[in-house]
């Protein structure tokens, strides 16, 4: 059986990577539909789930429109007033792919630094790297749009 917390953590995932609700709700259920498939979903070790999340990742990936609507995630996802999303906008265009999925994979969902290196096949140095990059990246751009008129709400 597939848990609450299992099911939050694959939405999240996807919605923050993805940023196409449509997408990320396909790929989420995807996901969820591959863990309870498996006999062991609910004893699923977090390097497995990150496992089948990248894979899933990059087959929805592909499916993303090429020139994306001019609706933001604010505009569809309800999302509060005091959130500004325009520095997160910001980072997945400037970041590349697998550093944004290893700081939302280590920093917004807090998976351990090995389960996210065994989940993706590289080493520890690496997701290490990545998620310090990315958290490096995303606090300048934040510092950056602090103040700022053009940080979207």
């Amino acid at each position: 059986m597939v848990t609450d917390k299992q099911v939050r953590e694959i939405a999240l995932f996807f919605l923050l990577t993805l940023m196409d609700e449509r997408v990320s709700v396909q790929a989420a259920q995807k996901t969820v539909s591959q863990l309870k498939a498996t006999s062991l979903s609910a004893e699923t070790s977090d390097k497995d789930l990150i496992r089948i999340l990248r894979k899933i990742h990059d087959q929805h990936r592909k499916l993303l429109p090429r020139n994306r609507p001019s609706t933001t995630p604010q505009q569809v996802w309800n999302i509060p007033q005091t959130v500004a999303i325009g520095p997160w906008i910001k980072f997945q265009k400037d970041a590349s792919e697998p550093e944004v999925m290893a700081l939302v994979l280590g920093k917004v969902l807090r998976y351990d630094e090995a389960a996210i290196a065994a989940g993706l096949n590289i080493s520890l140095g690496t997701a290490q790297y990545r998620i310090g990059k990315g958290v490096r990246h995303l606090g300048l751009i934040a510092k950056n749009a602090k103040g700022s008129s053009d940080v979207e709400r």
